[in-house]
Parts: C-alpha cells; sequence; structure tokens
C-alpha cells in the first residue's frame, strides 16, 4: 500500500511530516484504514491525521536542520521571507444599504 501526501510525496513509517493546519511536525508512528480513509499517527501528538492534510518534509526541512544553519543563512532567509509579504489596501464599512456585507448573517 502506497500513502502520498498533499504534494504526491510517499507517506511511510519513520518518515517526518508537517500537519499543514496547525505546522505540527512528528515523525510518522503508524499507518492505518478505517473505513476506507487512510489515517497517519504522528509521534509528537499522538494523534491520528487524515494524509490529505500532511506533508513530508526533506532532511533540510526539519527543525533539527534549521538549527544547524548559520546565522547568515538565517538572515537572508528573514529576508526572503518578509519581502514575500503581500500588504493589502484597508477595507471599509459602508454606510450604503446594499453596500458590501449588507444583509450577512
Amino acid at each position: 500500500m502506497k500513502l502520498s501526501d498533499s504534494r504526491n510525496r510517499e507517506i511511510v513509517e519513520g518518515c517526518t511530516v508537517k500537519y499543514l493546519r496547525t505546522h505540527t511536525i512528528g515523525k510518522v508512528e503508524e499507518i492505518s484504514i478505517r473505513n476506507g480513509v487512510e489515517w497517519i499517527k504522528i509521534d509528537k501528538t499522538g494523534l491520528y491525521y487524515r494524509k490529505e492534510y500532511l506533508e513530508v518534509l526533506e532532511q533540510s526541512e526539519t527543525p533539527q536542520a534549521r538549527e544547524n544553519t548559520s546565522a547568515k543563512d538565517k538572515i537572508l532567509l528573514k529576508i526572503a521571507r518578509s519581502r514575500m509579504n503581500v500588504r493589502t489596501a484597508g477595507t471599509e464599512i459602508s454606510d450604503h444599504p446594499d453596500g458590501p456585507g449588507y444583509g450577512g448573517g
């Protein structure tokens, strides 16, 4: 049985994965199928996650690899991430009765 993550990478016991919603990182302890749905148990939480919400991490993407990163690389990474932030224009609530948000509930 071959299981794939959200990026179509193979999930196997012992590999490091990240839960996409909370960014929890852990090693795969167990793979099971219940009612036709694949579930993966992560060692850090002891919880089961659906494979669609997991992402297999390469060795360079794990927290241990980040700890070994040089100070210069960390600064460059921080600069790159700050440039990726997109600023959005402010929004206003309309006073007009049929404006945006009118009738929302």
